[in-house]
């Protein structure tokens, strides 16, 4: 399959194969998958094969490569690197192939590459939730600054970074003077502004002052103009009352013998009506006996509804206790049950434990295999002591060589005329011979033995070492043989297989477990059901009583009710009821008519009482009216001198009003002024940082160039070079995601002796702000600018690439949509090929390039096409 530059997204279900594709990629470039560390390598092999190979074909600038890897189940990996733009192969074995791609991609190490460039799932916000000193530690292990050589190398591309940064700020640097200048014009521009303004106040005082005098002249005119119209006023409204009441008095039409007339007829309504509280009596036993009838039928229809009796309720006695009985049953086998599966889980948890213990001891291998290196080790040890032996034996024959020799030569150098040995007569000439001789035998036999001596040594030391390796693999067999017999297994297969037996086991148990414990819930959910059901039985059998006592006690009442009013029959009661209602009603009548007439009555002698306080009202208002005429006279109040008072006042404060306008006019200029001079006071305090700044920078520089000679004793001063430009860095990224986070901030911590480095963001008003108050969108961005600054500065720009597995796993909606967004953000500017493994449908519609991963019969199947 072919991954094109730009935006790729990988979709697939769960289990298609989508991260194995990238596990893939890691692998060829690493020889370890991305995203299964700690993974054994033959399980990297596809089930039922027992090899497996990956070959990557990847450009960098104009130049393509191939990497090949090889592998499989007992059997060595084999891996190629070729240069496909000369066709020639660069390296090969996995040591030297990861060195070339390692200084291909333009990292310290593929490990580097790997932890830079792929983002694992779960792990996209990974660098700002990292504590302080596990970000640093992190991040130092990814660059490589342990090493020196490398910290010079990082040094200088820190330094690169400050002289780029310099160049930048150069130019605001001069500018801060030309701003300056700007700054002094409008300062003087608000200074005369500030004159005028200062002058028409000055003008708005004096007009304040006339207006004050005149206001209080006015305001004391005003007065009495408001009382002259406030006594013209109540004048109107005293005439026009005096006017009303003579009309009320007219309207009144009323005398003392129409109030007579009125009370005789109230006195024989009153006579009529005095039979009435006898009648009322009677009709209320009436009524009385008629709601002790209904009750009584009400009561009869209510007992025929109630259809239970005793035998219901033994019935369902009966079933309750079979189910409580069962439900004995049921505890007692749940807690056999229970003690079967602790007891069960009790037996597995230590053998796995002991399983894991051994397969700790074991480090991978198998228990023949850690036998088979043993008898390897047995046997080599074997050889090198019979080496041993065989030295030691050829040691102590040249040993006894050379000491025949020495004791020969000592000999012939003290004899005198005669061989030592033989007694025959021997020359000068001839001893001269024989020593030189003998002295050639002895430097011979002296190397000989020198070199016997020399590899007895090695062998020595060889078998010391072996014999403490085979000492240790034969405790750890030792160790190994004790947990099985103490297990009672002969082998680790027996005692894995034992172990996945009790859990299927133990599954069985809780199945069992559950079942008994639905029965139980089933049987109690009947017990309640039932009780529920006896209990409503209890009530309507006390509900029967009740009713039956009841019918008892209101028949009695009814017979006592109809004795009291001389009756025998019940349905006489009917008639005679209505008789008394038709009585009573006529009594309504009489008492309506009295009422109205009462009413009546009091209507007439209200109109007297008003007609005789209209009197002395009239009489009082007369009086009124001629105090007000005279209040009037005695004021003297002339309404024209009013008017040009008035007038005056006006034109003074519209005169105000003009000066006012204008002032607030200035001030509004004033203030615009003031605006303008924060505005530049802060752009000059902006671009007065930005040349602080750059002399800091500067002399940083010069700093870090003199540093260098010093980097054997300060390791620290570097990490703090790095950090500062990838803080620098990725605030230069970010600019390119559109956030509300304007930079950011990697800072260093100490307590004690931990150090670290803590990540803040600042928001676009210059606030500090935690990370982990950021939103999710805003927490992705700080995370990718951080990630690919790394990437840009370790590969030393020569990688621009971003592979993200599950990026929009446990996200929510908006999370997803942010995320978008910063992607394509993120794809064009800073980064060259961004590569996005995923199952979620929603985040497909910004890809360029699309490939669709399935599982087939034989394997994942791959389908790549642009949108």
């Amino acid at each position: 399959m072919e991954l094109p530059p730009g935006f790729v997204i990988l979709h697939g279900e769960n289990g298609a194969g989508k991260t194995s594709l990238i596990d893939a990629i890691a692998y060829a470039l690493s020889s370890k998958p991305a995203s299964r560390r700690g993974i054994k390598q033959a399980e990297l092999v596809r089930k039922g094969s027992t090899s497996a190979s990956v070959k990557l074909y990847f450009e960098l600038g104009p130049r393509k490569y191939m990497v090949e890897r090889r592998f499989g189940i007992n059997k060595v990996t084999e891996a190629y690197l070729y240069d496909l733009s000369s066709k020639r192969r660069i390296a090969h074995g996995t040591t030297n192939v990861n060195k070339e791609i390692a200084k291909l991609l333009g990292f310290e190490s593929v490990n580097a590459a790997i932890e830079s460039m792929f983002v694992p799932q779960g792990r996209l916000t990974e660098l700002i939730e990292l504590g302080p000193s596990e970000l640093r530690d992190k991040v130092i292990e990814i660059v490589g600054i342990g090493k020196r050589e490398n910290i010079i190398n990082k040094l200088n591309e820190v330094i690169k970074v400050f002289e780029n940064r310099a160049s930048k700020l150069e130019l605001k640097a001069k500018l801060y003077k030309q701003q300056q200048e700007k700054l002094k014009n409008l300062k003087k521009r608000r200074n005369s502004l500030a004159i005028k303004v200062n002058e028409e106040r000055k003008k708005l005082s004096e007009i304040e002052s006339e207006l004050k005098r005149t206001e209080e002249k006015f305001e004391e005119l005003k007065k009495k103009y408001e009382l002259y119209n406030k006594l013209n006023e109540e004048l109107s409204k005293k005439v026009a009352k005096f006017n009303e009441i003579v009309e009320q008095l007219k309207e009144l039409n009323v005398s003392d013998e129409m109030v007579y007339s009125i009370k005789e007829q109230i006195k024989e309504r009153e006579e009529a009506l005095k039979e009435r509280a006898s009648i009322e009596s009677d009709l209320i036993q009436l009524r009385e006996i008629k709601q002790l009838i209904e009750e009584i039928e009400k009561l009869k229809k209510e007992l025929m509804k109630i259809n239970v009796d005793e035998e219901t309720k033994e019935k369902i006695e009966e079933e309750l206790k079979g189910l409580r009985e069962k439900k004995e049953l049921l505890r007692a086998d749940l807690s056999i049950a229970t003690e079967r599966y602790n007891n069960t889980l009790k037996d597995l948890e230590r053998k796995k434990t002991s399983l894991m213990k051994i397969k700790s001891m074991l480090k991978g291998k198998s228990l023949d295999e850690l036998i088979a290196e043993i008898v390897l080790l047995e046997d080599e040890v074997e050889q090198l002591k019979k080496r041993e032996e065989t030295l030691r034996t050829l040691k102590a024959e040249l040993e006894a060589k050379l000491s025949l020799v020495r004791d020969s030569l000592e000999a012939l150098k003290r004899s005198e005329g005669k061989c030592p040995v033989c007694g025959a007569p021997l020359s000068e000439g001839r001893k001269k011979e024989l020593i030189e001789a003998k002295v050639r035998e002895e430097e011979k036999l002296e190397k000989e033995l020198m070199h016997v001596i020399k590899e007895l040594k090695e062998i020595e030391s060889q078998l010391k070492i072996k014999e403490r390796e085979l000492e240790r693999l034969k405790e750890v067999y030792n160790k190994v043989e004790a947990i099985l017999d103490n297990l009672g297994y002969n082998d680790i297969v027996s005692l894995e297989n034992d172990v996945h037996n009790m859990e299927n086991e133990l599954k069985d148990h809780k199945g069992q477990i559950n079942n008994i414990k639905k029965e139980y819930d089933r049987v109690t959910r009947r017990e309640k059901e039932l009780s529920l059901e006896l209990e409503k039985v209890m009530r309507d059998l006390k509900r029967k009583a009740e009713l039956t006592a009841m019918l008892s006690e209101k028949e009695k009442s009814l017979r006592y009710g109809l004795s009291r009013v001389g009756l025998e029959d019940p349905t006489e009661v009917n008639r005679i009821l209505k008789e008394y209602e038709k009585k009573i009603e006529y009594m309504r009548k009489l008492e309506d008519e009295k009422v109205r007439l009462e009413k009546l009555l009091d209507e007439l002698q209200e109109k007297l009482r008003k007609k005789s306080e209209l009197e002395g009202v009239k009489k009082s208002i007369e009086a009124e009216i001629e105090a007000i005429r005279s209040e009037i006279s005695e004021m003297k109040f002339d309404p024209n001198e009013f008017k040009r008072v008035m007038e005056k006042y006006e034109e003074i404060k519209d005169k105000k009003e003009r000066i006012l306008e204008e002032l607030k006019k200035h001030e509004g200029m004033l203030k615009e002024l003031e605006n303008q001079i924060e505005e530049k006071i802060k752009e000059v305090k902006d671009l007065e940082n930005s040349a602080k700044e750059y002399e800091e920078i500067r002399n940083y520089i010069d700093f870090l160039n003199s540093f260098k000679a010093k980097i054997p004793s300060i390791y620290n001063t570097i990490s703090e070079g790095f950090r500062k430009a990838w803080e620098a860095e990725a605030n230069k990224l970010l600019q390119n995601f559109d956030l509300s986070v304007s930079s950011i901030r990697i800072n260093r911590e100490k307590k004690g002796r931990s150090e670290g480095w803590s990540i803040e963001a600042i928001g676009d008003s210059g606030r500090e702000l935690k990370v982990d108050s950021l939103s999710g969108g805003e927490k992705v961005g700080v995370s990718l600018a951080l990630k690919l600054a790394l990437v840009k500065m370790l590969s030393k720009g020569k990688v621009s690439v971003l592979i993200l597995d599950e990026p929009t796993v446990n996200l929510d909606e908006e999370r997803k949509r942010r995320l978008k967004e910063i992607l394509l953000r993120a794809v064009g500017p800073t980064l060259h090929q961004l590569i996005v493994v995923t199952h979620d449908q929603e985040v497909l519609d910004v890809a360029e390039h699309l490939c669709r991963v399935k599982k087939g019969s034989r394997g994942s199947e791959v389908i790549c096409h642009s949108q």
